[in-house]
Formats: C-alpha cells, structure tokens, sequence
C-alpha cells in the first residue's frame, strides 16, 4: 500500500538531478535540518532501544538469575578484582556463551534493519509533500523502502572494506611493534605499534564518512549503488578536513555524555525504586541525544551531496 501511495520515480542514475519521489519533492538545501523533524528522531531512537531491549535481556536474565537474591543487584560483578564476575563467566560458561552468541545475532540482525528507519528519517528530513509540508510517517517508510536496495548494497561493501581496513591496521601495528621491540624495548614498541596502527586506521574512518555521503546520495538524488558511491567520493573530496570534522565533533559531543552516565551508574546500579528509573532516563537520554547528533550529521551530508550535484 505505501509503495502504490508513493508511486516512487527513479532517477535517471546518470544524470545526477533530483526527480520527485512520487508525492514528494526535494526539499531546499538550506531547510535540510534535523531539529525540524523531532518525531522522525524519535522513531529511530524507539527502534534502535527496542533492539537494544532484545540483545540484552538474555544478558540480564541470566544476572538475575544468578544475582536475583542479591540486595545489591549485579554490583557484585563489578567489584575490584572482578571475582564475581570470573565466578559466574566459569560456572556457567555456556549460558554465557549462548546469550553472547545471541547478542551477536541480534546485533547483525540490527545493522541491517536499522537501514529502514535510518533512511526514514534521511527521507523525511531531505524531502517535503508538493504543498511543502513535512513528509509524514508512512512516506518517509515508503521512501525508505524505496532506496532499501541500494543502501544495502552500500551497507555490505563499505561493512568489508571497513573490515579490511581495520585488520590492516592492527597488522601495521604488530609488525611495528615486533620491528622496534630490540632497540626499544617492550613497552616504548608497544606504544608505537598503537600508535601507527592508529594513523592507519584513518581510511577506515575516511570511508565511514564517505558512506553517509553515499547514503545521501541514495536517498536526496536517487541513485543506485554505484552511482551513489561516486557521489559520494565525489562529495568529500571537495572539502575532506571540514567533513571529517564535522563527523568527528559530532561523534565527540556523543561519547562524553556516555562517560559521565557511567560515572553516576556506579553510584546508583545497585539501588532500586526511583534511583533506579533516573538512571534508566539518563541512559535513554543519552541514546537519544546520539541518534539526534547522528542526525545533524546526516542532515550535513543531505546538504552537502545537494551542493555537490548542483555544482
């Protein structure tokens, strides 16, 4: 039914013009915001914490069942030296290797879904109906569904490049590391190991950035995944410090919040009642503002792939 609300038109993928996704039209550049569209980010939070419900409750389930007697809950398990923990992970190896196994699972399982309500929200915040209202929920799916094929396509390639320069990286690393380990000693090689595993882990963080592009690309021109790709490239090489850090700042802003959370949970993990619903709010405050940050930056690559093609 949303697919035949929709009628969607592809783009002819190599020309690189906008065309109207059926009731809906690009939206102007400048008006691509993501403070706009609160409820889309909040159907993408809801999404990625139900998920986030699903892989941990085998997790929390087998805690509680060791811990569930326990008035402090599972702070045992996180006291110096860990011997509740090392207990637990020995005495019952396979309940914990079935709940990771199935968190690993559900992670992937997650990756790809999460494609849909991503390009939902990418949708809605990049396209507007002919009368220049907000696009509503069901367009915005409708949309999604529309470019599923290439954002997976997408998904896949930069998920293996990304990996392949991940494992290059650490092997840069240790053979650093082995290199300089006789006239260095053990701990100044290990040092520098990281540290150049580090410098060469730049390109797997330059292709994450260039995958939003792409994945712009894909939802505000309507290209396949290929031609969106190029676009992509395309796009960054314009202007690759300003990207990365805007990306970077971004990714920054979301961790230190995740720091000063963890603080105050060890403070209150072991209580229950009310302490325990506000750390409950603090942590989901905290996923929200991530997937808000997550979407300023998306909103940044709409605008930029925008510029690109107009240029």
């Amino acid at each position: 039914m949303i697919e035949g609300i929709l009628a969607i038109d592809h783009a002819d993928e190599t020309s690189g013009v906008p065309k109207p996704l059926g009731y809906l039209v690009p939206r102007q550049g400048a008006k691509i915001r993501a403070r706009l569209h609160p409820w889309a980010i909040a159907g993408v939070w809801a999404w990625q914490a139900a998920w986030s419900l699903l892989a941990a409750y085998p997790a929390a389930a087998l805690v509680g069942a060791a811990y569930g007697n326990d008035p402090r809950g599972d702070l045992p398990l996180w006291e110096p030296g860990a011997h509740a923990l090392l207990d637990l992970l020995r005495t019952d190896i396979h309940g914990v290797g079935a709940a990771g196994a199935g968190a690993a699972i559900v992670l992937v399982a997650a990756s790809l879904a999460g494609l849909l309500p991503l390009a939902g929200l990418m949708t809605a915040m990049a396209h507007a109906t002919h009368g220049g209202r907000r696009v509503g929920a069901s367009r915005a799916i409708g949309g999604a569904i529309g470019s599923a094929r290439a954002l997976a396509g997408l998904f896949i390639a930069v998920s293996l490049a990304e990996g392949l320069a991940v494992a290059v990286a650490v092997g840069v690393g240790e053979v650093t590391e082995g290199s300089a380990h006789a006239w260095l000693g053990e701990a100044r090689a290990q040092m520098l190991g990281i540290a150049f595993g580090i410098v060469a882990i730049v390109p797997a963080l330059a292709l994450g950035v260039v995958h939003d592009l792409a994945r712009a690309a894909v939802v505000r021109l309507q290209l396949g995944t290929l031609p969106a790709w190029v676009a992509g490239v395309r796009a960054f090489r314009r202007s690759p410090s300003r990207l990365v850090w805007s990306w970077t700042w971004r990714g920054i802003v979301g961790v230190v919040p995740v720091g000063l959370v963890a603080l105050v949970a060890g403070r209150l993990a072991w209580r229950g009642g009310v302490a325990l619903l506000a750390l409950a709010a603090l942590h989901q405050a905290v996923a929200l503002l991530r997937v808000a940050l997550r979407a300023s930056w998306l909103a940044r690559a709409l605008r930029t792939v925008e510029l690109t093609n107009e240029g």
